[in-house]
């Protein structure tokens, strides 16, 4: 069973999931999928992608070059991070489907 992720591993993880990004493009997708509710620093995404790479949830996916010329290595999300945020999910639809009958009280 893959280890569960934290919620900044997670969110990442998430923006991942259907291409490869590179640092500045990741943080604007980690803004979209969260309604704008999510603002990672520069220094919190690129600690928490090192911690990515080192357990293998995500990769190194090449460089592009941008219109000002800057070389931005992009990542993509591995196997083993899809397991760990299709698992992730699944908790927390667990967790919701035990609150629900709660929350009609």
């Amino acid at each position: 069973m893959p280890s569960l992720p934290s919620s900044t591993e997670f969110v990442l993880l998430f923006a991942l999931r259907s291409e490869p990004l590179h640092g500045y493009a990741l943080l604007q997708q980690v803004a979209k999928d969260t309604q704008d509710q999510v603002h990672l620093s520069p220094a919190t995404l690129y600690t928490t992608l090192a911690r990515l790479l080192e357990r293998g949830m995500v990769e190194e996916a090449g460089e592009v070059v941008n219109e000002r010329s800057q070389v931005r290595k992009q990542y993509r999300i591995t196997a083993e991070g899809v397991k760990s945020v299709e698992a992730e999910l699944n908790r927390f639809r667990h967790t919701l489907s035990l609150l629900q009958p709660q929350a009609a009280v």
